[in-house]
């Protein structure tokens, strides 16, 4: 876990101190929604360095917030754990506590196209899709 003055009594705070680290939640979301690679996770979160997302990477990992699955570098694949997917109806809940509260004129402002179409990508059942290859 991250060190933090947080007091390690309370199940909160030992809480927080994994999951606060900046990244960390949105990481966790990109992966549940099916990016298990290096490139397809930093797709996911633009504005993070490669340098902070491996970093980040192994510290979940040390954490048992998600297995690295793979030798090498662009053949790993990271797998969250059933510790972290067990966070991922609180972690939802906060996202659609912020769709309800939050201003959306202040997150229309900062919209990246390119980042909608990937997450919507991410929504997509392929099952429901074609055979044939479609765009």
């Amino acid at each position: 876990m991250s060190e933090s003055n947080y007091p390690k009594f309370c199940p909160v705070a030992m809480a927080a101190s994994l999951l606060e680290p900046r990244w960390t939640m949105l990481l966790l979301c990109e992966m549940w929604s099916g990016s298990t690679r290096f490139n397809e996770i930093q797709r996911g979160v633009p504005g993070m360095s490669p340098g902070l997302l491996s970093k980040r990477l192994k510290e979940m990992e040390a954490n048992g917030l998600v297995v690295r699955r793979g030798n090498g570098p662009g053949h790993a694949e990271y797998l969250t754990t059933p510790l972290a997917d067990e966070l991922e109806p609180l972690i939802r809940g906060l996202g659609e506590w912020a769709h309800r509260n939050i201003d959306c004129e202040v997150s229309l402002q900062a919209l990246d196209a390119r980042l909608l179409m990937w997450k919507i990508r991410g929504k997509i059942d392929r099952l429901q899709l074609p055979k044939p290859k479609c765009v």
